[in-house]
């Protein structure tokens, strides 16, 4: 990971717990008597309660299914680390390459560049056998 891209998460991160912190405060803060955070007071009646349960049991409902779809996911991760991939895995070394099409178009070239590539790596020690 690049770590402009986790500073730039850590202050988007910050940024977005202080917004949502703070959203709260100034609009409690807003009323002078503060009566708003008395215990058993209620403001807008029973249309604004309905609507605070009903995302209440949304917000339950997305977690269960959330936690129920971690758990398979898991169940799943782990079963798969339990098979057997047929080889050993152990000092295998692989490389993807994506050549750029306009420097790489002709076979020649791509020929060229990849025999240059397993030169080098038969070049390291301790490979045995790189496969063409």
């Amino acid at each position: 990971m690049d770590v402009r891209v986790l500073l730039f998460a850590v202050a988007l991160t910050a940024l977005t717990g202080i917004a949502f912190g703070l959203a709260p405060v100034l609009r409690a803060g807003a009323s002078p008597d503060l009566d708003g955070l008395r215990e058993g007071s209620r403001t807008g009646g029973g249309q604004r309660s309905a609507c605070a349960r009903l995302l209440s049991l949304a917000e339950i409902v997305a977690s269960v299914v959330l936690l129920v779809t971690a758990g398979l996911l898991i169940r799943a991760l782990l079963a798969i680390q339990a098979i057997d991939p047929g080889f050993k895995p152990d000092g295998v070394l692989t490389m993807r390459t994506e050549l750029p099409m306009p420097e790489y178009r002709a076979v020649v070239t791509r020929e060229a560049f990849y025999s240059r590539v397993l030169q080098e790596v038969r070049a390291f020690a301790g490979v045995s056998r790189p496969a063409t």
